[in-house]
């Protein structure tokens, strides 16, 4: 199991407390009803906000009725295509939640001692923005 399945698992037990879930099971096994999939529901968030990505409807289609470990290839292609378009370090901590953007930042921090002048600063703007 790689870690975007076992990312998947983590999410997917979440909303199926009661449901056996490993590789093998069916990513739709996630939803209690098919119209609960699209735009909005909270399962779809979680697996967004979980891997940075934006999941459009058109490949949800594509990776509801799959295998967790078929779906997590799919998700691996939406991670480096989506980063690839998000260089910008603003652009991608504004897509995320303040406390995610600080967990972020807070990792950086304690790896990269050149950028905590950077971090110091955004985690600042960030506390004060949620505050507001």
């Amino acid at each position: 199991m790689n870690d975007i399945e076992s990312r998947i698992i983590k999410v997917y037990r979440q909303y199926t407390k009661n449901r056996k879930v490993d590789s093998n099971s069916h990513l739709s096994g996630m939803w209690s009803e098919l119209l609960d999939v699209y735009e909005g529901s909270e399962e779809l968030m979680a697996l967004e906000l979980e891997f940075g990505i934006t999941i459009e409807e058109e490949v949800l289609e594509e990776i509801y009725d799959k295998k967790i470990s078929e779906a997590s290839k799919a998700i691996e292609k939406m991670i480096i295509e989506q980063n690839k378009k998000n260089y910008n370090p603003d652009e991608v901590l504004s897509t995320l939640s303040p406390e995610n953007a600080k967990k972020v930042l807070s990792l950086l921090w304690k790896n990269h001692i050149k950028l905590r002048v950077y971090i110091q600063d955004e985690m600042d703007r960030i506390t004060y923005e949620s505050k507001k």
